[in-house]
């Protein structure tokens, strides 16, 4: 019976003219831990359709007999597997909304040339076919790093990587968005001008490229391209997220030691070139925030950490916290629960932990980080398949972006600012003025921006709000200007704040006005900014 089923399966399988091997979306129904935990050992990946509670996957005919010998009962998805069957007859280049690894380069080189000050290039190290002599020619692991140089001060840092998994195509493109719009609205807009002027934000855009040139082509490539035994086409290399060495091969199921399988984690942790120049690099801009034992999944890392690391993936619609080692809580895990349903509640995306809301893994990035040096971590997964079609892509990207940007304003203190209220909306009225002209600062500041899927996030009134002109609230000399409620109490979880701003004391030129609001809990929460512009004089007479 299984043969014949097979056979029926091939029938319907896309045809992709350069794909190593056909492939097909089919769905089964979701069940317990132990159910999916062997998925997850499988495939490598479990994203689940959160409106009708399948699980999507993609699959091969030898993946379809393996499903049906356990008791798995997949469904063929016709539409999804047409979107599929469309996807993989193109290359990269013939979309209009993906980057290859070459043009990815061009685009770094391009920004940093238009932006020599704010941002460089770091090459963080090799691919693993650059290591070989007389092979390809491999890749530099050029990593973007976006900052003012002018601005000489210990800044908060922020670690976004893609393209780890080479197919993953949108996490790439959306990593290039968010270094796009702090680059290209650097100078006109307040919120991504002080964020590059006292942040640090280190892109990692192409963490796989090796891989990535395979899945150019069109095969679902998922590993690097390390050769290790006899496997060949999309079977060649390691899982590159599971060869961090933080719990390496330590939790049953949670990787493979089969050379061919999709997450073979190689035969030592870190001996993949591309995973160890990553973790080289994260503990090298990334202080020590954890002080208990090695491996303690209990201790708790410094509150104050100024730090963030997101591993950008596809697919699911979920944002992932640790652990994926277990399912134990972490010493920070009501913190991780505030951060997540504070960034899900721009793309709608589903928060948990990883270990629980799919299958257990070792070796992976954020377990890394955060295990190693108590980074806050997270492993985002966008879109709805490995190849999201453009329009998917270009309907979803300005939700993840938002999402990355609140990530950038809370980095400064991520473990206590993600439970305290939003700021958002700034504006100046006018915003250009003379000296002496008061200008009106108005504001929205809510506590209520958590998505309460899975669980739920208290809720707190706003109790305060404070401006302050040209240092964020916890650089030395920022001096509070308190603000009103505009109803004229703070008593509700979002209140419209406004401050009628003195100018007298400003010099000519640009200001930013930063605004800060606590709620109940004392807490204060994500940084709102707007400009404000001296004109001494020329407003009122027209004369210098």
């Amino acid at each position: 019976m299984r043969r014949h089923l097979t056979t029926a399966f091939l029938l319907v399988l896309p045809l992709a003219a350069s794909a190593a091997e056909n492939r097909s979306i089919v769905r089964i129904d979701d069940g317990d831990g132990a159910w999916r935990q062997r998925l997850g050992e499988h495939f490598g990946h479990l994203p689940r359709d959160r409106k009708r509670g399948d699980i999507v996957l993609q699959v091969n005919a030898a993946d379809w007999e393996w499903l049906q010998a356990r008791g798995y009962a997949p469904r063929f998805d016709a539409v999804l597997s047409a979107t599929l069957r469309g996807e993989l007859a193109k290359t990269i280049p013939g979309y209009s909304c993906y980057n290859t690894v070459e043009e990815t380069d061009a685009f770094i080189d391009t920004h940093v040339s238009a932006h020599p000050s704010l941002a460089s290039v770091v090459d963080i190290g090799d691919s693993w076919e650059k290591t070989l002599a007389g092979g390809l020619d491999g890749y530099d692991l050029r990593l973007l790093k976006i900052s003012n140089s002018a601005s000489v001060e210990d800044k908060p840092k922020m670690m976004v990587m893609s393209g780890l998994h080479a197919r993953e195509y949108t996490p790439v493109q959306l990593n290039l968005k968010f270094a796009e719009w702090l680059l290209g609205n650097y100078g006109t807009s307040a919120e991504a001008t002080w964020l590059v002027d006292h942040n640090e934000f280190h892109l990692l855009l192409q963490a796989n490229p090796d891989g990535r040139k395979i899945a150019e082509d069109g095969f679902s490539q998922r590993k690097n391209r390390h050769i290790y035994g006899s496997c060949t086409g999309t079977g060649i290399g390691v899982d590159l997220n599971r060869n961090f060495p933080f719990y390496w091969n330590m939790v049953p199921g949670g990787s493979s030691g089969s050379f061919c399988n999709e997450t073979y984690r190689g035969p030592t942790s870190r001996s993949e070139p591309e995973a160890a120049a990553v973790d080289d690099y994260v503990t090298s801009i990334f202080p020590d925030a954890r002080t208990g034992t090695e491996n303690d999944l209990n201790d708790a890392a410094n509150v104050n950490t100024p730090t963030m690391f997101i591993d950008l993936h596809s697919y699911g619609g979920s944002i992932l916290y640790p652990w994926g080692v277990s399912t134990a809580m972490s010493g920070n895990d009501a913190a991780f629960k505030a951060m997540a349903r504070r960034m899900t509640w721009f793309n709608n995306y589903d928060p948990g932990q990883a270990g629980s809301a799919l299958y257990l893994t070792d070796g992976a990035s954020d377990d890394n980080a955060y295990g190693k040096l108590g980074v806050p971590a997270f492993t985002w997964e966008l879109g709805s398949t490995f190849y999201d079609s453009c329009t998917n892509f270009n309907n979803e990207w300005p939700d993840n972006l938002d999402a990355l940007r609140y990530a950038a304003r809370i980095v400064q203190a991520p473990y206590l600012r993600a439970a305290g209220p939003d700021v958002h909306s700034v504006s100046a009225t006018p915003a250009t003025v003379d000296q002496g002209i008061a200008v009106l600062i108005s504001a929205t500041a809510t506590d209520a921006r958590f998505n309460q899927t899975s669980g739920s996030e208290a809720i707190q009134n706003v109790v305060a709000a404070h401006a302050y002109v040209d240092r964020l609230p916890w650089q030395a000399g920022a001096t509070p200007i308190p603000m009103t409620a505009a109803d004229g109490t703070f008593n509700s979880p979002t209140e419209a704040l406004s401050l009628s701003l003195a100018t007298d004391s400003l010099g000519n030129g640009r200001h930013i006005v930063y605004i800060e609001a606590s709620d109940a809990s004392g807490r204060a929460g994500a940084i709102g900014a707007t400009f404000v512009q001296i004109s001494n004089g020329l407003l009122s007479d027209g004369f210098e």
